[in-house]
């Protein structure tokens, strides 16, 4: 058990006290005052869950097989390149989060041959600390895809802008994959846990 002495105070006294007060007054998540929410969500005061799907163009263990990557524009990663995935919201199963992935980040109705790969801890990296849950799947139809933030790689030559997080993401999912076609896949739990050099 850790004593007093073993914790940081950054608040001070009157300023905690009315902090801890008004949050006796919160109810528990799910039904937390949503904006309340909102921003213990963007500063990241726990780490947060993200569920990332690699979308190939055709079957994943083909040699031209190519994943699709989203060229960011925002103020967290302006110019680069991502994953396709998304945090995982409040009350929102797995399933619906790949749904959604899928449809309104890869602009398709339908994936195949949906495979879960394993689990990532990342901490002091780009993205703070991060859990992520990694899928591979295929949909046909990217074989279209003309959007100008939208491209296809292939596994061996990705971008250099690619967050770092990802990049060991991306490591792993070749080995699950080469894996996958030699039947030489690993009996242990697939978790990988990672942190920058600091």
């Amino acid at each position: 058990m850790n004593n007093d002495t073993d914790y940081i105070y950054d608040l001070e006294n009157e300023e905690r006290e009315t902090l801890l007060r008004l949050l006796d007054k919160l109810k528990p998540f799910p039904n937390m005052d949503y904006l309340v929410l909102q921003k213990i969500w963007q500063r990241r005061f726990f780490p947060m869950i993200t569920i990332e799907l690699l979308l190939f163009d055709r079957p994943y263990n083909s040699s031209d097989a190519k994943v699709l990557l989203v060229q960011r524009d925002d103020e967290y990663f302006k110019n680069c390149w991502t994953l396709t995935g998304k945090f995982l919201a409040p009350n929102q199963q797995i399933s619906e989060a790949l749904l959604s992935i899928a449809q309104k980040e890869c602009g398709v109705s339908e994936v195949c041959s949906p495979l879960f790969v394993g689990q990532f801890s990342h901490y002091n990296m780009q993205r703070l600390h991060t859990f992520s849950s990694v899928f591979i799947a295929y949909a046909p139809s990217l074989a279209t895809i003309a959007e100008k933030q939208h491209q296809l790689f292939e596994l061996s030559n990705l971008p250099e802008s690619l967050i770092d997080t990802q990049k060991v993401i991306v490591t792993e999912v070749r080995a699950y994959i080469h894996s996958l076609s030699t039947n030489k896949r690993a009996a242990t739990s697939p978790f990988f846990e990672c942190s920058a050099l600091i």
